[in-house]
Parts: C-alpha cells; sequence; structure tokens
C-alpha cells in the first residue's frame, strides 16, 4: 500500500489521499467513506503487520532455544521430518552396547492456506412446471415463426414487414426484462437485440417504402445518424428505467458512431461543395469534438443512472424478499458484485467510444500538419492544399472553452471528485496548438504570391509577425488563470 493511497474496508479499490476535497469521498463504486475512517483503518492494517512479523520472530526464537536445550541435554540436532539417533548408556554394566533415543520433533508452524476468492454465486429462481411448459412452448413458438418469417416475408407487404420488425422490438425488450430476473446473460443479449432490431428497422424504412429511398445513404441524409441517436436514446430510456446493463451499454457507442457518421459523410461533403478549393475540415473536427464532449457526458450520466438503479434494485429485493437469511446474503452479496462488475463494463466502453473520438482527430490533425511542413521544406505552397484559418481558429476556441469548462466544474461530473491532470493537459495544448496552426496558416497565405494561388518565398515581414504571435502566446494566460490553471500556461508555451 502506498503512502499516497488509502486501501478501503468495503471494496477493492483505492483512493488518493489528494481526492480528498472534504471529510468525506465517493468511490467509484458508490460507496462513501470519511477520512478518518480511513486513516484508522490503515493504522490497524500496519499494527497487524506489525504483529505478523513479531510472531514470526517468536516462532524463529521458540525454534532456536527448543535446539539450544536439546544441545545442552546431549540430544542431536533433529527435525521434524527426520529423527536424530543419540547414544545412551545401557542398564547393565558388563555390556558395551548402547541404545539410541530419538530427540524431541522441534514443533514447525504452518500457516492455514488462504482461500481464493471466488465470485459471489445466488440461488435461482426455480421454475414451477406451469412456468417450465409455457418456456418451452414459447421456445417453439419463436422457432416455428422464425422460419415462417424467413420464407414469407418478402411476401407480406410494407405494413406486414413494419409490423413484424414492431412485435420483434417489442417482445426481446420483455424477454430481456422478464429474463433479468433468471439469466442475466440472456437478458442482456435480448436488451441488445432489442435496440438493434429497431436500427435495422428504422434503417430499413426508407428501403421498404415508407421514407425517401435517398435518406439510405448517409452522405445525401443525415437519416442514419439520426437513427443510431434514435437507437441510443432508446436504450438509454430502457436501461434507466429497468436497469438493464445491456441497455447501457449501447448509449455511448451510439452517441460517438452517431458524430463519427455524420462529420466524416453528410456533414463533408456539404464542406466539401461549399469550399472546393480550401478544405473546411476543421469544421467536421469541431462536430466530431462536440460529439466526443456530448459522449463524456451521456457516459457519465448512464453510469450514475446504473449506480440509482442498483441501489433501488439492492432496496426492493431487501423489501421482498422471503428467503433464508443465509439465501437472502448471497443475493445481496451476488447483486454487489454484478453492480461492480456492470459499473467497471460501462466505463470501459464509453471510454473507448471517447478514444476512438480522439483517434478520428488525430488523424485528421496530422492533415492540418501536412501544407505547413510542406512549407517548410518546399520553397512553394499552394494555397488550396492549406486549411480555411478561421474554422481552425473556431476549432481551437472550443477546445479552449472545454479546458477553462473541465477546469472550474468538470470536477462535478466525475465519480472521485477530481479531474485527472492528462485529462486538463490534453485540453489545454488542443486548445491552444490549433489556434497556433489556424494562425499560421493566416500568416502563411498573407505573404506575397498568395493572390496568385501560391506562396513562392517567405518575407522578413511575416517571419518577425510570426515570431511575434509565438511572443504573444507566452504571455497570453493571465496571472491569476496560471496560478488557478498551470497547465494552461505549459501548453501556451507549446503553442
Amino acid at each position: 500500500m502506498s503512502g499516497d493511497f488509502y486501501v478501503l474496508p468495503l471494496c477493492d479499490h483505492e483512493i488518493s489521499v489528494s481526492e480528498f476535497t472534504s471529510d468525506w469521498v465517493q468511490c467509484r463504486c458508490g460507496i462513501y467513506y470519511r477520512e478518518s475512517s480511513l486513516i484508522a483503518f490503515k493504522d490497524a492494517l500496519q499494527q497487524l503487520s506489525a504483529a505478523s512479523n513479531r510472531l514470526d520472530h517468536i516462532e524463529a526464537a521458540a525454534q532456536k532455544l527448543n535446539i539450544q536445550r536439546a544441545s545442552e541435554l546431549g540430544y542431536q540436532d533433529a527435525s521434524p521430518a527426520v529423527s536424530a539417533q543419540v547414544p545412551v548408556p545401557a542398564a547393565s554394566a558388563s555390556s558395551a552396547a548402547t541404545t539410541t533415543v530419538a530427540a524431541p520433533a522441534i514443533p514447525k508452524f504452518t500457516p492455514p492456506p488462504v482461500a481464493k476468492p471466488t465470485r459471489p454465486k445466488r440461488e435461482l429462481p426455480k421454475l414451477s412446471p406451469q412456468q417450465t411448459l409455457l418456456a418451452v412452448a414459447g421456445a417453439l413458438i419463436v422457432i416455428a415463426l422464425t422460419i415462417f418469417l424467413g420464407t414469407s416475408f418478402a411476401y407480406l407487404g410494407t405494413p406486414g414487414q413494419a409490423a413484424v420488425i414492431a412485435a420483434l422490438v417489442a417482445a426481446s425488450a420483455f424477454g430481456s426484462i422478464k429474463a433479468k430476473k433468471y439469466f442475466t446473460i440472456i437478458s442482456n443479449f435480448l436488451a441488445m437485440l432489442s435496440s438493434l432490431f429497431l436500427g435495422a428497422g428504422l434503417w430499413a424504412a426508407s428501403s421498404l417504402g415508407l421514407l425517401p429511398k435517398a435518406w439510405a445513404d448517409p452522405i445525401q441524409s443525415p437519416y442514419l445518424p439520426a437513427v443510431i441517436l434514435a437507437v441510443g436514446a432508446y436504450s438509454f430510456f430502457m436501461g434507466k428505467r429497468f436497469g438493464i446493463f445491456g441497455f447501457s451499454a449501447l448509449v455511448a457507442p451510439a452517441a460517438a458512431t452517431a458524430s463519427l457518421i455524420f462529420s466524416s459523410t453528410y456533414l463533408a461533403g456539404i464542406l466539401a461543395s461549399s469550399s472546393p478549393l480550401r478544405s473546411l475540415s476543421a469544421i467536421a473536427m469541431l462536430s466530431v469534438s462536440l460529439g466526443m464532449f456530448a459522449t463524456i457526458i451521456i457516459g457519465r450520466q448512464t453510469l450514475a443512472t446504473r449506480l440509482a438503479a442498483a441501489a433501488v434494485a439492492k432496496g426492493a429485493s431487501k423489501s421482498k424478499s422471503k428467503k433464508t437469511p443465509e439465501a437472502e446474503l448471497a443475493e445481496v452479496s451476488y447483486q454487489k458484485d454484478l453492480a461492480e462488475r456492470e459499473i467497471n463494463a460501462l466505463t470501459v466502453i464509453y471510454r473507448a467510444s471517447v478514444v476512438g473520438l480522439l483517434a478520428y482527430l488525430a488523424v485528421q490533425t496530422l492533415g492540418l500538419l501536412a501544407p505547413l511542413v510542406q512549407s517548410a521544406f518546399w520553397q512553394t505552397l499552394p494555397i488550396e492544399i492549406t486549411p480555411e484559418p478561421i474554422s481552425v481558429l473556431s476549432l481551437g476556441l472550443l477546445w479552449l472553452l472545454a479546458a477553462l469548462f473541465i477546469e472550474r466544474i468538470g470536477a462535478r461530473f466525475t465519480a472521485a471528485g477530481t479531474v485527472k491532470t492528462s485529462v486538463k493537459r490534453l485540453a489545454w495544448n488542443a486548445g491552444f496548438s490549433y489556434t497556433a496552426i489556424s494562425l499560421a496558416v493566416l500568416t502563411s497565405t498573407l505573404q506575397p504570391g498568395a493572390d496568385g494561388g501560391v506562396v513562392q518565398e517567405t518575407s522578413i515581414f511575416m517571419l518577425i509577425l510570426n515570431a511575434l504571435i509565438g511572443a504573444a502566446f507566452l504571455f497570453s494566460v493571465p496571472k491569476r488563470v496560471a496560478e488557478d490553471m498551470p497547465n494552461s500556461v505549459i501548453a501556451s508555451q507549446v503553442a
């Protein structure tokens, strides 16, 4: 255990000392701890470790004294496995023969085996014969309907096909809700299947003739991102209402995917047609950035909703349970372990969604830097390959505003009550870097020859102007802001 962290008595996590902005702090699994309690728990662990070391010393000293005493009495050294043989004079004086006696065995302390932690299990509710027959009958009906629809779906007509898809969405959602009590995996699978059926049905509405067919093309219409957002909204509502992990797991990926598809297809096509000479990709990057911020907020809201749903479910199981105390304790342990695993999985899912959007922004940023690198190694710079500087400046200002927002109130949206330094550093560096890129592109296009579409050489005036802009970045952060937000100063120096 590091001196900068507290080991928690009620869960397997650790909390940094710096996270205590007050006397209380909440772990990411939802448990509240008081700092004085954690200090007492830490002292108790240290005392327990010291007592264990003292026990080892006492055992070693007792073993040493036993060997020493046996040597004084004339016995040979002996171990628990092999008994030493020592000579003892016989009772008869006329006989030279000797008999041997074994030295007392040295007792050896064997610590009890440490049991490996096992995942809590629960006793599943037992199905009555009537419920079993109904489940089997339902499975047979589903199989029969699958065979029937697979052969005659095309002949049902548009209203019939729409009704079938709506029935599939409703049936899978109903099955997910009912299966949650018995089989968690099946419940989650049916929840995801319900959301996927909804998305497939909405997207196929254009091919079925209910909507214009052009809407199915994401380059010509934003309908596909809207469908994905609708699936995310449906999953969020169902996950919040019924506390099913399968629904909640699709919310953050839906928001990230919709933002990425909208920005890289429909919005990119509009930007390319509106500005055929100079790239407006920074506007698409701005849209992806907004989608990333929305994904973070939605992901955190989904986690908070899942924690609240777990607490409500736990209270309901305690109030309505008719099990024995042992079975009730096992059920509580199982639900606690399940909630913790689901919250950890949701955290990984929404962070992976954010990382995917950051990877897209990183690739697009390399495209923004390519013309500047070319201008450094070649004598000519075609203006048409440079990005439009005002769009890049808008992207930089958005990230600067986001960095200020994260510094001021970002901690309210985190479970630990603090924002990691790496996140603050990323936001500040992105804001200042995009702003610097926009100004560098702007000064490059203002050089002599830019009116003809190609910059032939760099003028002394522009070199001096770039130096002045760089110096302005060094002093762009006010003193008060620099004291409260030191990451902004480093980012301005890099810019």
